[in-house]
């Protein structure tokens, strides 16, 4: 595989997450550096930083299907216990 080149925030692509080895949808989320970007692998909510060369093409088709992971995040929460 040829990894994406011109990388812009929002892209879709496939990566590797680093616990088991393999692959999972993506999504660009920041810049890093010279060669390093921040994904988010939109299935699960992961986050990892990746090097540019580990980001790959992904097919159109799999774009299109809805993410499986929901950011969230809790109002109000008690936190002095």
């Amino acid at each position: 595989m040829i990894p994406l080149e011109n990388l812009s925030i929002g892209d879709f692509g496939v990566a590797k997450f680093s616990e088991d080895d393999r692959w999972y949808r993506a999504r660009l989320i920041m810049c890093e550096g010279h060669n390093q970007i921040k994904i988010v692998f939109i299935d699960f909510g992961n986050i990892e930083l990746k090097s540019f060369k580990e980001f790959f093409p992904i097919e159109k088709s799999f774009v299109e299907l809805p993410a499986q992971a929901i950011a969230c995040s809790l109002s109000q929460v008690d936190q002095t216990n």
